[in-house]
Order: structure tokens, then C-alpha cells, then sequence
């Protein structure tokens, strides 16, 4: 026979249901907040996700189960603003009140600021111009006389400062916490022009690592930013490379301070397009990108150890690694912008989306982005990678963060001369020879190798 409680729970629950049916007849405080209450709550549950839900921009593609300690499975990327000319150089910045990133328009000459949503929060409002005329001062004739005058990357400095690349003034500029603009580099050589500063990065003691290949430089007309670019004409060339520059630290504070600065110094100078900068978060890896449909490499530089003295002019990086080459992957983009995170792993954009590739060189997974080539990544601190892609920013949510700004390594003993393993001259590379299979790892390769390729014009900025 059934206990008690058991046969009299149909009657209970049919006492319940006429209660809350009358309740608010009967009780209508009571009613409020037993059931008026919690439906308002789920409608706007409801309605929160309705408002917050973005249009979907990509997925993932898993080569290895490692890349799911990075990105959770069936994460998909997600437009936060689109219908852009052109974006580039995007930046995630924490903020007291309103985190944001900030983003070159590189057509439009602008960078504009969009604020970015906090887990379980509303979306706040829209982009908004955060720095006006950001690559080409007001009334300069290059603004109408090149394709893309506007800045491209951007990094932020210790103290807070902007660092901003700058296509139509072909300079590394820093904007303070007040706006004021202050030139750290413009010109190399002995007062030759900059090509167009493209991406930077900041080293662990403060200094300025940038790159400088031509497309800020393309004449006006051209087409796509991201076309072909083998008939452009360039505006204005007065070095003979496409180079990889530092500017010391000490350097860039005197101008911060403002006192007069110094020419940066020329780290490598053998790649056909210098595009995407990052450092591993030991601080003893440099990674650049090549933009050259050719050779689509990605190269690694060991840098020199200790804050003091870290860099000189004889401080030319004399030999590279090709950390990965993507020549062979059929899919739209060329080795672009990049960024790495706190395990070393480099979020590089290329063929499809962008290749996630661990620090010994294996390919283990990639953002898909139908549609759209990135050209800029940033690695967020708030549980988001963030990319410009073309006409827009996307996002996806990730289980890493960037790689934080470590101390500079101690020089350990017995370093001091191993930076004479190549030859004087313009710098080292990777030839297409030398260049290895994808995800075999860092391969070295001699000076000259790089230095007899020619300079072939390529595709995308």
C-alpha cells in the first residue's frame, strides 16, 4: 500500500495549481511575486540574449586535441561591427570604466574606438572615431595621393601611450593620454623616409619593434587594398628595402619626455614584406611575418638578452628561422598580422582565417573566416581574441590570454658574441629553398640565401 504522503500528493498539486491560478484574484501581492516576478525575469533573460546575439562569422577547425585547451569546441567567431572600408591593427585595451578596442581604418584615416561587451553584460553602444587624421596629418597631400593613408598597426606602450604606425606620414608615432602627438621615428639612414610603418610591438624593456614594408605607399586608384599589387606604383621610395626596425627604449622615453629622439635601428632587412610582429613571452623570440605570396613565411629572430645594451647599431639580427611556411595551403590570405599568447602559441593570420601554431612550429588549428581575410589579431584579457577582418571586427571566445610583457632574459654567460654567426650586410632570412615543410619546426638558414631573392611585389597589405 502506498505511505500516506504518496496518496495525497494528486490532491496537493492540484490545491497548488487552482492557488496560483486565483492568485491574482485572491492574493495579488502575493501573485507579483511569486509569478509576475520570475516570468518578468525570464523575459528579460530573453531578451538580453536577443539583444547580445551577433552575427555568427566563422568557426573553428581543430587539427590536433590541443588546440581545445585554447578554444573551447564549437566555439564560432562573431561580427561585433561590420561595414567597414578597410580594418587593420586592432588593439584590445583594459579600461577603469568602458574596456574597448581600438582599430585602424586605414582608408578612412581614422582609428576608431569600440567598446566591448563584459560576460553577462549588455552590449553598450556603438564604434566611435577615437582618433582623427591617425596616419596622415590634416592637409598633407599623400592623404589623397595613396591608397591607404591612414594608420595601420597600433600597441600601447608601458606607460599608457598609444604607439601608432602611420601610413601617409611614414612614421611611428606616439599619442598621449591627452592627445598629443610625438614623432618617435620617421626617418633611417641618415634622414631617408620610412617606407610605411605596418605593425609594432613592444619589447619587455619598453623599446619599439616595427615593420616597414611599402603599402602604405601605393598611389591612390589601385583597387582593392587587398589585391594584387605587382603593377602599383610607390610613392616617394627613399630606402632600398622593407625593413625590420627597433627604436631603444632610451629613445623612444626622450621623445616621451620631449627631448629629441634618435633613428631607429635597422634589425633586418632581407624580407620581401615585413608585415605582423609579436615577441614569445620570454622575450627571447621574434616573430615576423611575410606578406609575399612566393614565400608566405613566418620567421624567427633570437633576440638579444639583458635590458641594458640590448640593442646597438651593430645590433642587426644576422640570422632567421622559418618558424612555418604556408606555401601550398589553397585558401585566401597571405601570412598578415599576429599575436601571441601566454603558452607561446602564435595566432597568425593566413590562408582561411588565422593558424594557430605552437612554439615549435606545428599547425594545430585555425579561426575560419569565410569571406573575409584578417589582417590584424589582438588577444584580449577579457576571455575574447578579437581580429579586422577586412570590413569588420570579429571575436570568439578563447581559453588564453596574451603573452604578458615579461623582464628582459639575463644575458647568459658566453652570449655576448653569439651575434657574430653571420656575415656584414643587410641582414638574414629564409630562401624558398630553406623554407621546409609546414609544422616541421624552425629551420636556420644562411644570409645569403635571403639576400638572392628578389624583392617581388605581392599580395595583400
Amino acid at each position: 500500500m502506498a505511505p500516506p504522503w504518496l496518496r495525497e500528493l494528486p490532491g496537493r498539486a492540484a490545491s497548488l495549481a487552482w492557488t496560483l491560478v486565483t492568485l491574482p484574484v485572491t492574493r495579488p501581492g502575493a501573485a507579483w511575486f511569486y509569478v509576475f516576478f520570475p516570468a518578468l525575469v525570464l523575459y528579460l533573460q530573453s531578451l538580453h540574449a536577443h539583444l547580445n546575439a551577433l552575427p555568427e562569422a566563422g568557426t573553428i577547425v581543430a587539427l590536433d586535441e590541443s588546440f581545445y585547451q585554447l578554444v573551447p569546441a564549437g566555439t564560432k567567431l562573431e561580427a561585433l561591427t561590420s561595414g567597414l572600408d578597410w580594418a587593420e591593427g586592432v588593439l584590445y585595451r583594459e579600461h577603469a570604466t568602458t574596456p574597448h578596442v581600438l582599430f585602424s581604418d586605414t582608408i578612412n584615416n581614422v582609428v576608431l574606438k569600440l567598446p566591448t561587451v563584459s560576460r553577462g553584460g549588455f552590449l553598450p553602444a556603438g564604434r566611435s572615431v577615437y582618433l582623427p587624421s591617425s596616419g596622415c596629418s590634416r592637409g598633407s597631400p599623400r592623404c589623397e595621393q595613396v591608397m591607404e593613408p591612414g594608420s595601420n598597426g597600433l600597441a600601447q606602450l608601458p606607460t599608457g601611450e598609444l604607439v601608432v604606425c602611420q601610413h601617409g606620414d611614414r612614421s611611428v608615432t606616439a599619442v598621449m593620454e591627452n592627445g598629443t602627438r610625438r614623432v618617435l621615428a620617421s626617418t633611417v639612414g641618415g634622414g631617408k623616409k620610412l617606407n610605411s610603418p605596418n605593425d609594432a610591438v613592444i619589447g619587455c624593456g619598453g623599446e619599439v619593434i616595427f615593420t616597414d614594408p611599402p603599402y602604405g605607399m601605393y598611389a591612390a586608384g589601385g583597387g582593392d587594398p587587398g589585391g594584387d599589387d605587382s603593377q602599383r606604383l610607390e610613392l616617394g621610395r627613399e630606402v632600398d628595402h622593407n625593413g625590420v626596425y627597433v627604436l631603444p627604449a632610451a629613445a623612444v622615453e626622450a621623445v616621451l619626455r620631449g627631448g629629441g629622439g634618435e633613428e631607429p635601428v635597422l634589425l633586418h632587412a632581407g624580407m620581401e614584406r615585413p608585415n605582423g610582429v609579436g615577441l614569445s613571452p620570454d622575450g627571447r623570440t621574434l616573430y615576423v611575418a611575410n606578406s609575399h605570396p612566393p614565400r608566405p613565411v613566418w620567421l624567427a629572430f633570437d633576440l638579444p638578452a639583458g635590458a641594458a645594451g640590448r640593442w646597438s647599431e651593430a645590433g642587426e639580427l644576422a640570422r632567421a628561422r622559418v618558424f612555418f611556411d604556408s606555401a601550398g595551403m589553397e585558401e585566401e590570405g597571405n601570412p598578415d598580422g599576429l599575436a601571441v599568447d601566454a603558452r607561446g602559441n602564435v595566432w597568425a593570420s593566413g590562408p582561411g582565417g588565422v593558424l594557430v601554431i605552437t612554439p615549435e612550429g606545428k599547425h594545430i588549428g585555425t579561426l575560419k573566416t569565410p569571406g573575409r581575410v584578417v589582417g590584424n589579431i589582438a588577444l584580449g584579457g577579457d576571455g575574447f581574441v578579437y581580429l579586422s577582418a577586412c570590413d569588420a571586427i570579429l571575436r570568439m571566445r578563447v581559453l588564453v590570454g596574451p603573452a604578458p610583457v615579461a623582464p628582459c632574459p639575463a644575458a647568459d654567460a658566453g652570449e655576448a658574441n653569439d651575434g657574430d654567426a653571420g656575415d656584414d650586410g643587410a641582414g638574414a632570412g629564409a630562401g624558398p629553398d630553406a623554407a621546409g615543410q609546414q609544422g616541421a619546426g624552425v629551420q636556420e638558414t644562411a644570409e645569403a640565401e635571403v639576400l638572392a631573392q628578389p624583392a617581388e611585389a605581392e599580395d595583400a597589405a
